[in-house]
């Protein structure tokens, strides 16, 4: 939902803890922090963009043009891979940076890795769709991927 959004956002950019967000008031002794008063502010504070990208920690392991495939399985927890391009075979069509993992997020932790937009041909992903020459793009973590 929208709040939780707002309640990590505030969280992430240490303008709340979360021992305050649950007590509803100000830890004692807290340094005095810019508050959010009203329907504008959290409406500004929900469309200024925030970035995920961080350093990488490594050289990215796939280049545009390349082929891979997707995991066979998931994992218990949050991950991005949708079940439908698992065990898929794609095409590297570009690398964004290193970016955080959202599954590692779900975790409490903080891990970046190279991020990139894979393209499938549609038929690959939904076999009603042979013949068709559409492709679908989806941005995907590099652990999510493996050579082809």
């Amino acid at each position: 939902s929208w709040v939780q959004t707002v309640l990590a956002q505030l969280i992430d950019n240490g303008d709340l803890t979360l021992e305050e967000a649950i007590r509803g008031q100000p830890a004692p002794g807290s340094a005095k922090r810019q508050t959010v008063t009203g329907a504008a502010d959290v409406e500004k504070f929900t469309s200024t963009p925030v970035s995920f990208e961080r350093d990488a920690p490594a050289a990215p392991r796939f280049r545009a043009g390349e082929k891979i495939r997707t995991q066979r399985f998931g994992h218990s927890g949050h991950t991005r891979l949708p079940g439908y391009a698992r065990d898929r075979i794609g095409t590297i069509h570009a690398h964004h940076g290193a970016h955080l993992l959202p599954d590692a997020g779900a975790r409490g932790a903080h891990m970046a890795e190279a991020l990139y937009t894979v393209a499938f041909d549609a038929a690959e992903l939904f076999p009603e769709a042979a013949g068709r020459r559409d492709r679908i793009f989806i941005d995907l973590w590099e652990s999510y991927l493996e050579p082809a």
